[in-house]
């Protein structure tokens, strides 16, 4: 015969809320932590392009046209152009996204 006990349903109960408690901060915890990171490479990227366009007005200052197998000549080519453009953006960005691992003249991971 089953004896119903409230006292151990009460602590039942209260396990499951505790549990649940926990694992909802562990989800908030993550969702504002992918947020920040969003945030930051959105901001990176923001980064990347601002210190592309400075090397490009060098660039053009001095009327020098980077190399690219992809030019097609025409004089409207930015002097930075196509998959060396590309090269050098994904470069920069992986260079701010790592700033944190930057320890005495190289990278640590």
């Amino acid at each position: 015969m089953f004896i119903f006990n409230i006292t151990n349903l009460v602590e039942l109960v209260l396990i499951i809320v505790v549990l649940l408690v926990l694992c909802l901060i562990v989800v908030i915890k993550d969702w504002l932590v992918n947020k920040q990171m969003k945030r930051k490479m959105k901001q990176n990227r923001e980064m990347t392009i601002k210190i592309l366009d400075k090397f490009e007005e060098i660039l053009a200052e001095n009327n020098i046209k980077i190399p690219d197998k992809g030019r097609e000549g025409n004089e409207d080519e930015a002097c930075i152009y196509g998959t060396t453009y590309y090269d050098l953006e994904d470069s920069i960005l992986e260079i701010l996204n790592n700033k944190n691992n930057w320890k005495g003249g190289q990278y640590t991971c």
